[in-house]
């Protein structure tokens, strides 16, 4: 990995149990973290926009679309967990077997998000963490057994109960070689397109999703063993 991006990745890792971590440092008064902001040019002509009933599936999904961050526990069909990972980050079905395209778009098709989930609760399919291979649009499983305790410590949630959890991590050199410096704006890019293709199908679906920064790195990357120049970036929990 290239220096500078691992610089700045180490400076910007969350540690909730130390003093030192990112947000520490950061002051500000409390009502700017929770009021919206807008900007705004009051001397310019406006124009003002309408859409057109009726709205499209589409436009719906978008408007139904929020977090939500709490989980009953219980069991995800496991019919309705294959097509949430297939249609968020697996490949399309072409004719061209050389044009191994996926759902999402990728810098200079680079594809440097790799997917891992944590099943907590789903229909036949034993708890344990998976790696997504999109290659054959498998799993593969990692670890076997219950790892709630140790999710729940890498995102800081207590009495976490989602069916799955899903970390999204990026192997930075295969953008650094065409993009240079720029390769972690394209990843953190790219598990944006993945996330909103996760909080999109999880409204279609009838799920609850909740997309997470907010996470320890250092414990993520202990527990799926992710090499030096592999990344975690964004988090998921997606249940009922």
């Amino acid at each position: 990995m290239n220096e500078t991006i691992r610089k700045f990745y180490e400076e910007t890792k969350v540690h909730f149990d130390n003093p030192n971590n990112a947000f520490e440092n950061i002051v500000v008064p409390p009502e700017t973290w929770t009021k919206i902001f807008y900007k705004t040019y009051p001397r310019f002509p406006k124009v003002s926009l309408y859409a057109e009933n009726p709205k499209s599936n589409l436009e719906i999904l978008l408007e139904k679309r929020q977090s939500a961050r709490d989980f009953e526990p219980l069991p995800l069909d496991f019919g309705t967990f294959s097509r949430l990972i297939l249609f968020a980050f697996g490949e399309k079905t072409t004719k061209d077997p050389a044009l191994h395209r996926r759902m999402y778009p990728s810098a200079g098709a680079r594809y440097t998000i790799e997917a891992y989930i944590y099943a907590n609760h789903v229909s036949d399919l034993s708890k344990g963490v998976y790696h997504f291979c999109p290659k054959n649009n498998t799993l593969e499983q990692l670890l076997t057994g219950h790892f709630t305790t140790e999710m729940a410590q890498i995102q800081n949630i207590p009495n976490l109960n989602s069916s799955i959890t899903i970390i999204l991590a990026s192997v930075i050199s295969r953008l650094e070689v065409k993009y240079a410096l720029r390769a972690y704006k394209l990843a953190l890019l790219e598990a944006g397109h993945i996330g909103q293709n996760l909080c999109l199908l999880s409204t279609d679906l009838g799920l609850k999703c909740c997309p997470i920064d907010g996470f320890d790195d250092d414990k993520a990357i202990q527990l799926l063993d992710l090499s030096e120049d592999e990344i975690p970036l964004y988090m998921f929990n997606i249940g009922l």
